[in-house]
């Protein structure tokens, strides 16, 4: 197999480096691992989810959060479906979170936390907004996955087949010290 999406590389460690450990978490103290069977069968309904909500590719999803096993997941799903990721720094300003979503014209975001959920959900932010950890009034990341129909796996085999090396896979804000965020388009081969 050779890599040439970003969304290849589980697939590929699945094909050659089977592990029960491919990414992990700690939770409420304890290691929360997931194994690379877990992180494509998530994906993928996570990816089906999307799809369900109306997204398609080159749509673009952000996600405020630091290191953790969702943002991977997330990553993933939306990279699948040839949506573009749109990671926000969790430190970034409210202003800036604002500016972010428009500029990119974000349909989706995932917050990690109550504290970036409030940066994240303003007046005509992005009209689906989920969370990590669980936020009153918020919904979670895991009713993404709650829509999948199994029925959308066609279309989400059409939307990764489509998906080429040189098409946008990332856009990467610059933390904004000097005027405006800026954001820094990649593609997939760009990353690999």
């Amino acid at each position: 197999m050779q890599l040439q999406r970003l969304f290849d590389i589980p697939r590929y460690q699945l094909e050659r480096y089977p592990k029960s450990d491919a990414i992990a978490t700690k939770e409420n103290g304890q290691w929360r691992t997931y194994s690379i069977q877990e992180v494509l069968a998530t994906s993928e309904r996570l990816a089906l989810g999307l799809i369900a909500l109306g997204v398609k590719p080159g749509d673009k999803v952000a996600i405020g959060s630091g290191n953790r096993s969702e943002w991977c997941l997330v990553d993933q799903a939306i990279l699948r479906i040839g949506a573009v990721a749109v990671p926000v720094y969790p430190t970034s300003s409210k202003e800036d979170y604002a500016y972010i979503l428009k500029h990119a014209e974000v349909k989706v975001c995932f917050s990690a936390n109550a504290e970036i959920h409030a940066k994240a959900a303003q007046p005509g932010g992005p009209e689906h907004q989920f969370t990590f950890d669980a936020v009153p009034g918020a919904r979670l990341w895991t009713e993404v996955a709650a829509l999948a129909k199994d029925t959308d796996k066609p279309t989400l085999k059409g939307y990764e087949e489509a998906v080429k090396r040189s098409d946008l896979a990332t856009i990467i804000y610059t933390s904004g010290t000097t005027g405006k965020p800026k954001g820094v388009m990649l593609t997939h081969g760009n990353v690999l």
